[in-house]
C-alpha cells in the first residue's frame, strides 16, 4: 500500500481494533498460520475466557474451528472446545427454530433474501461451525411486506414491539423492519430496506440489491443472498455503527475478499452512493495494514482517495466505527453525540406514512373499577360513514413511566392507536379519555379495543419490566360513535 494510514484522529487507522480485540482479530483472520497461531496462543495466555463477552465469544469460536489441537500448547484449550461447542449448539437451535419462518415464507411464495451472518453461511457453507448467528434477518419487498408478516402472524409468530396482528399487516409497507419471536430461540428480523436509513443511497438502491442477488440454499430452503460486493457493504454499512458490539463483520468482509466473483466497480459504487466510504477506508487499511490480507492496491487507493475528498464532518463516522471499549472519556461523550445526530438525521427520513394515534386526556383517579377490568372489549355500533367516537377507561396503572396502548380496529381491520404517555411513578386507576375519527363501512357494526404490551417478551424477567411493558387491562365506562359534522 503506497499510502501508509496511521492510528492518530482524524486518520482512518484511529478507529481500528486495539489491545486485545485487535490481537484476537489477527489470530482468526491472519493469512498466516504461523503468525495467527501465534497471536492465538498469545491472546490465550494473558486473559481469561470467562471474562470475555460475546463479542470475543464469537471470535473464539472461529479461533477454535481454525486451529483446535494445534493450540495444545495453551492450557485454556479445553475451555476453548468448549466454548465453541456450546456457542454451536445455541446457534443451531436458534437457526433450526427461525428456518421454520423461513420454510414458511418459502411455502407460500414470498421472495426473501438473507441478510448479514445468515447470507455468508449461505453463501459459504464451510462457515457453519466458526460463524455464529443467533438470529436471521432477510430483506423482502415493499410490495410483499403484508404477506410476509401475515404468514408469520398465522404461523404463531409475535412481533416484538407488541402490536396486534391486524395492526401489523395494516402497517406493513409502512414500518423499516419487524422483529418476530417464536418459542425459547425463534428470532427473524423482517426489513425492507437493507440499510439504515442515512445509508440508504437513493430510490432504486434495493432494486440494485435485487437485481444482483444470487440464488442459493439455507438449510435445505432456497434463498436469494446479496452479491458478493453487496454483502461486504452490508457489512460495513451494520458493523461500523455497532463495532464495539461484535467484530464478525470484518470477520465476514475478510472472507468474501477471497471470492472470485466480487465486483469492485459494484462495491466502490454502492460505499460512495451509500456514504460508507469513510468506515470502508477504515476498514481495509486495517485488513491490508494490519491483517495482511491481499486487496488490489489500486481499489484501496481508489477508496482512500474517495474518501479524502468527502467533507471533514464525514469522518465522525469514524467515532462510531471505533470500538466503544477503546475510548476514552472525551471519545466516548464524542461517539454519543454523533450517534445522536445520525439518530436525528434518520429520524428526519421518515419511512411510510405516520402511524394514526389518538393522544389521550387524564381524567379523574378513581378508587374501584366501574367493571371488570380485560385486556379486549367489543362496542357495538350503529352509525356509518365519517364518525367520531369517543371512549372513557378506567385503567390500573403501575408506579412505572411508560406508554399504554390500546388498539381500535373492526373485526376485520385496523383503524388507530390510543395512546396514553405517563410520565410519572405514581400508579392506581385513573380516569383516561380519548377521541378521534372514524370511518365505518357497511357491515362494520362493532368496535375492539385491545390492550397491548409495548414490548413482546416471553415472560417477563422481573416485576419492573412488567409494570413498564406489559399489557394493561381497561373497564369501558363510556363509548359513543357520532356522526362527524361536516363545516358549514
Amino acid at each position: 500500500m503506497s499510502t501508509s494510514v496511521t492510528r492518530r484522529f482524524p486518520d482512518y487507522g484511529w478507529a481500528w481494533p486495539s489491545g486485545g480485540l485487535d490481537l484476537l482479530l489477527k489470530a482468526v483472520l491472519s493469512p498466516d498460520d504461523e503468525v495467527a497461531s501465534r497471536a492465538g496462543v498469545s491472546w490465550l495466555a494473558t486473559h481469561d475466557i470467562d471474562a470475555m463477552g460475546f463479542r470475543e465469544h464469537r471470535l473464539l469460536a472461529a479461533l477454535s474451528e481454525r486451529f483446535g489441537k494445534r493450540l495444545s500448547a495453551s492450557p485454556a484449550l479445553p475451555r476453548l472446545i468448549g466454548l465453541q461447542r456450546m456457542l454451536w449448539t445455541k446457534s443451531q437451535i436458534a437457526m433450526r427454530d427461525s428456518t421454520e419462518a423461513l420454510a414458511a415464507l418459502a411455502d407460500a411464495k414470498v421472495p426473501f433474501m438473507l441478510l448479514k451472518g445468515a447470507s455468508h453461511i449461505a453463501a459459504d457453507r464451510a462457515l457453519r461451525r466458526s460463524r455464529m448467528s443467533h438470529d436471521i434477518d432477510i430483506l423482502v419487498q415493499r410490495k410483499h411486506m403484508s404477506e410476509a408478516f401475515g404468514v408469520l402472524l398465522d404461523a404463531g409468530w409475535s412481533a416484538a414491539t407488541g402490536a396486534g396482528s391486524l395492526r401489523l399487516r395494516a402497517r406493513a409497507t409502512a414500518l423499516r423492519a419487524m422483529n418476530f419471536f417464536k418459542g425459547q430461540f425463534g428470532d427473524i428480523d423482517i426489513h425492507q430496506v437493507a440499510f439504515n436509513r442515512v445509508q440508504a443511497g437513493g430510490e432504486d438502491s434495493e432494486e440494485g440489491l435485487w437485481a444482483r442477488a444470487l440464488t442459493a440454499e439455507f438449510e435445505g430452503i432456497p434463498v436469494f443472498i446479496p452479491s458478493a460486493a453487496d454483502r461486504i457493504a452490508l457489512a460495513i454499512g451494520h458493523g461500523s455503527l455497532d463495532a464495539h458490539t461484535h467484530s464478525d463483520w470484518l470477520v465476514d468482509i475478510a472472507r468474501t475478499l477471497a471470492r472470485p466473483d466480487l465486483d469492485w466497480d459494484a462495491l466502490i459504487e454502492a460505499l460512495d452512493r451509500r456514504g460508507l466510504l469513510v468506515p470502508a477506508a477504515s476498514t481495509f487499511s486495517y485488513l491490508v495494514q494490519e491483517i495482511g490480507y491481499a486487496v488490489p492496491a489500486e481499489r484501496l487507493e481508489d477508496i482512500l482517495k474517495r474518501a479524502g475528498g468527502r467533507p471533514f464532518s464525514e469522518r465522525l463516522l469514524l467515532l462510531e466505527c471505533k470500538p466503544k471499549s477503546d475510548l476514552g472519556l472525551i471519545g466516548f461523550l464524542a461517539r454519543g453525540a454523533a450517534k445522536q445526530v445520525r439518530i436525528r438525521r434518520s429520524k428526519r427520513k421518515r419511512f411510510g406514512s405516520r402511524e394514526i394515534v389518538w393522544p389521550a386526556r387524564v381524567g379523574k383517579r378513581v378508587g374501584a373499577a366501574e367493571a371488570t377490568l380485560s385486556d379486549i372489549s367489543t362496542i357495538e355500533v350503529a352509525a356509518k360513514g365519517p364518525s367520531v367516537a369517543e371512549f372513557v377507561l378506567q385503567i390500573h396503572l403501575p408506579p412505572a413511566r411508560r406508554r399504554v396502548d390500546i388498539e381500535l380496529s373492526t373485526d376485520t381491520r385496523h383503524l388507530a392507536v390510543l395512546r396514553y404517555k405517563k410520565r410519572n411513578k405514581t400508579g392506581g386507576l385513573r380516569e383516561i379519555s380519548f377521541t378521534g375519527p372514524v370511518d365505518l363501512a357497511e357491515g362494520e357494526t362493532r368496535l375492539v379495543l385491545e390492550a397491548r404490551p409495548s414490548r413482546f417478551a416471553h415472560e417477563w424477567k422481573d416485576a419492573k419490566d412488567a409494570n413498564r411493558y406489559r399489557s394493561l387491562a381497561f373497564a369501558v365506562c363510556k363509548a359513543t360513535v357520532s356522526p362527524r359534522r361536516e363545516p358549514s
